[in-house]
């Protein structure tokens, strides 16, 4: 959920320690403000999406058109539309959507029951108990408590042990793609059989191949591109998929999801869930101090046809994110007496979804088209 703030964190963590810092694997991707609205006319929908650039916001405007209908022939309204987010989207529902890893504003707050200053608060102190290292011996003069400072540690050091054993694992996904085309005339002084022949081999020549060791003929040495450990392979001495691993770590600081989607040979396998050290800082040091946030800021209800989501930044090309989900019906699928936006109700308690029927939903918009049609009945 916060990713970018800790991330932000790790990079102070990282000056501070002189650790150099990794480029952005994604700087060329950056996306490019759209000088006019990007808008798509649908059979049943109408989607625009537009960018601000003094708020710094990309906003969705979705019109649903007559004929827009639920199985049962009942029209879906924007009511229903802003039902179905607030059921995705509440701290009780523990399934997959696609909304998750959106940054709508405001997402954080209401479902932390966090006023946004305070929430900002709290992640700057997260990020200054990280700047300030692991080593930082606490004192009075601090901006944070010895025991929030132990708690941050604490989580870190679960995701760094969660994240470092997957490190081998990519390390092994890597040996296995490039030592599956070994050149026919071998390689570190070895035969392409003998390679294939040995897992260590294969580590070795991998490493060597995509740049994370060096390779002295005449010493028959290897020689590890960070860490700058050494290994005689002319004496029999290699390293193994796990010092592999460790050295992949080091490169990338420890950040598994940034080396994974930088490195990993396969896109379709998705990053290991790791311990959420944001989440659970917040969750701490929030405690049961809770606010009373009654509504997401970024989604608003406009009319009873139209709904606006707003993302973070130049965002836009989430379409599919954000409408890609099965709209449900406040009446069959929702508690219409709990529908209350003023009191902070959207069809069932705060943190109870228990009794939402999520079933019979429509798709308002299909992925694999241009914004689709509508589809009834399925």
């Amino acid at each position: 959920m916060f990713r970018k703030l800790f991330a932000m964190a790790m990079a102070a963590l990282m000056m501070l320690t002189g650790t150099a810092a990794m480029a952005d694997p994604f700087e060329e991707l950056q996306p490019v403000a759209p000088e006019e609205p990007i808008e798509t006319d649908a059979e049943n929908v109408r989607i625009v999406a537009t960018y601000d650039s003094e708020t710094g916001r990309s906003t969705y405007r979705l019109t649903l058109k007559d004929g827009a209908a639920f199985a049962d022939g009942t029209a879906i309204t924007a009511q229903d539309l802003i039902f179905t987010y607030y059921y995705y989207l509440d701290p009780g529902y523990d399934g997959q959507t696609s909304l998750d890893g959106l940054e709508i504003p405001g997402l954080a707050s209401y479902r932390m029951q966090c006023a946004p200053e305070r929430l900002e608060q709290l992640l700057e102190t997260m990020t200054a108990i990280a700047a300030a290292g692991e080593d930082h011996v606490w004192s009075e003069s601090d901006g944070w408590s010895e025991a929030l400072q132990e708690t941050y540690w604490s989580l870190y050091a679960d995701y760094r042990a969660a994240a470092d054993a997957q490190f081998p694992v990519l390390a092994q996904m890597l040996v296995d793609y490039y030592s599956a085309n070994i050149p026919s005339g071998g390689a570190l002084g070895y035969t392409a059989e003998e390679i294939a022949a040995s897992d260590d081999l294969k580590v070795a020549y991998t490493m060597v191949t995509w740049g994370y060791a060096t390779y002295s003929e005449d010493a028959g040495e290897l020689i590890t591109t960070r860490s700058r450990r050494v290994w005689n392979i002319a004496d029999g001495l290699l390293p193994n998929v796990d010092d592999f691993g460790a050295e992949l770590s080091l490169v990338y600081d420890g950040d598994l999801a940034v080396c994974w989607a930088t490195e990993c040979p396969d896109p379709s396998a998705a990053v290991p869930e790791l311990p959420d050290v944001e989440t659970e800082f917040l969750r701490a040091a929030i405690g049961d101090a809770l606010d009373e946030v009654g509504s997401i800021d970024g989604i608003r209800m406009i009319d009873d046809a139209t709904v606006e989501v707003d993302l973070e930044g130049i965002n836009v090309s989430s379409a599919g994110a954000l409408f890609g989900i099965d709209v449900l019906s406040l009446s069959a699928c929702g508690d219409a007496s709990q529908w209350d936006p003023d009191a902070g109700l959207y069809g069932h308690p705060f943190g109870d979804v228990s009794g939402v029927q999520a079933e019979g939903g429509v798709r308002i918009y299909e992925a694999d088209s241009t914004f689709g049609s509508l589809i009834s009945g399925q």
